[in-house]
């Protein structure tokens, strides 16, 4: 059983009843609505900052909150930060809703509802947009407010994987392993640069193999960070046998689904 703190009809039908945390189990928020047919909502909020994300594991505690109300037919769980890879692939498995930071501020813009949003906080990041609330109403201070608008839609529903630089290593190290390949073999037929050439055959063969461990785990990142989630096997295979269509290809479709 939950103990409301209050209750509310929306404009759309909706009734709400928010929990108390500390002796809900869990359940934050029960949202029913009879029409067009019955409907009985669980929704579980989590409020992290940018570099906290809801996992796998919390999902699968989560699907189970529909146990503990009768009538119940989903859960939704709301972040106002990211969910990972393996969040996304529990919640399609336990018909789970998921609702992160940026598909959240996108709702509260497209039914102007900052209203409702400062009786329950002050200040607050959601997704890229820090929100701040102002004159009884919720301000957004971020560049990323600039892209959004009431009813405006931020840039694409995969989240750009931020501060990681794994992938320009990568780059970085394929263009070192081109120029040292030449460099050792022009200087190669000269005797008294044989030392040199040892050692630049040495970081050579250093570049060469922190290149698919990069890779890997760039990829282990994008995984984690976004809803994409490559095929790290099957990419490193194409790397060691067509490296010039490997490479290129993942790099172009990581820069479309989450950035460079």
């Amino acid at each position: 059983m939950t103990s409301s703190i209050s209750s509310q009809t929306s404009g759309n039908g909706w009734e709400t009843t928010v929990s108390q945390a500390s002796m809900d189990a869990g359940i934050d928020v029960i949202a029913t609505k009879e029409t067009p047919y019955p409907q009985k909502k669980i929704i579980q909020a989590k409020r992290y900052g940018e570099n906290t994300t809801v996992g796998g594991p919390d999902i699968q505690q989560y699907a189970s909150l529909k146990q503990q109300v009768e009538g119940a037919d989903s859960v939704i769980v709301v972040t106002t930060s990211e969910f990972t890879s393996s969040a996304h692939k529990r919640a399609r498995e336990l018909n789970v809703k998921l609702v992160d930071g940026d598909r959240l501020m996108q709702l509260i813009n497209e039914y102007d509802a900052g209203d409702l949003v400062s009786r329950y906080v002050s200040d607050v990041r959601i997704g890229r947009t820090d929100l701040s609330v102002a004159d009884g109403g919720a301000t957004q201070t971020s560049k990323a407010a600039t892209k959004m608008g009431k009813g405006g839609r931020v840039r694409g529903s995969l989240r750009r994987v931020r501060a990681l630089t794994w992938h320009r290593y990568v780059a970085y190290a394929i263009g070192g392993v081109i120029i040292l390949f030449f460099a050792i073999r022009i200087l190669a037929g000269v005797s008294l640069l044989e030392p040199i050439v040892n050692l630049l055959v040495i970081v050579w063969l250093l570049l060469l193999v922190s290149v698919p461990i990069a890779w890997y785990l760039d990829m282990r990142r994008v995984r984690s960070q976004s809803e994409w989630e490559p095929t790290a096997w099957l990419y490193l295979l194409g790397g060691v046998i067509l490296p010039f269509i490997a490479f290129p290809l993942y790099y172009y479709r990581r820069w479309k689904r989450v950035g460079l």
